[in-house]
């Protein structure tokens, strides 16, 4: 922990997502996530403050920081991640696509994104062959409203996958 300083993220892997705080300083982190890291807690996760320590959970987890960007003050980032404490972050419940543990941590560094979201972007030409298919068997009309609507199809999957991998016992033995 002596390499990481306030302002920093830190990244841990749990096994099938990366979870993302911001390191605020004398061993503390500040994360968006279910109270005591319950992962069916989606509803009500909120951004709350851990130690280094309990945020990690795991001695042999993979631990990586992104240190604070040079353009950025640490105390602004401390100052941001601070003012989400307590929390639904920016005023909305958690969502694995627009509004997870990344999205509040690079907010904190000055951007809202997710790249672990933006990297399922391989699925796409999947749902849009679904789309077109859907638009053969239905007509025109159905398919300009269900391509409309592809983006949303491809985050609801994506929603749907979450759920399972939340609810199916094989999961929950796994470390999240």
């Amino acid at each position: 922990m002596s390499y990481v300083k306030a302002g920093d993220l830190v990244i841990v892997n749990r096994t099938l997502y990366d979870h993302w705080a911001v390191y605020i300083g004398n061993g503390d982190v500040i994360h968006l996530s279910g109270a005591e890291f319950n992962i069916k807690a989606k509803e009500t996760a909120y951004v709350h403050r851990v130690t280094f320590e309990d945020f990690v959970r795991d001695d042999d987890a993979e631990v990586e920081c992104i240190p604070c960007p040079p353009d950025v003050s640490r105390k602004e980032v401390v100052r941001r991640a601070k003012s989400e404490e307590g929390h639904f972050f920016r005023n909305r419940k958690y969502s694995l696509v627009f509004n997870n543990c990344e999205h509040f941590a690079r907010w904190c560094h000055g951007r809202a994104e997710s790249k672990q979201v933006q990297n399922v972007r391989p699925l796409r030409p999947v749902v849009d062959h679904s789309v077109r298919g859907v638009g053969l068997l239905l007509g025109e009309e159905v398919f300009e409203n269900v391509k409309a609507g592809a983006d949303n199809m491809l985050y609801n999957t994506i929603e749907i996958i979450d759920d399972i991998v939340v609810n199916n016992p094989l999961f929950r033995m796994l470390r999240f």
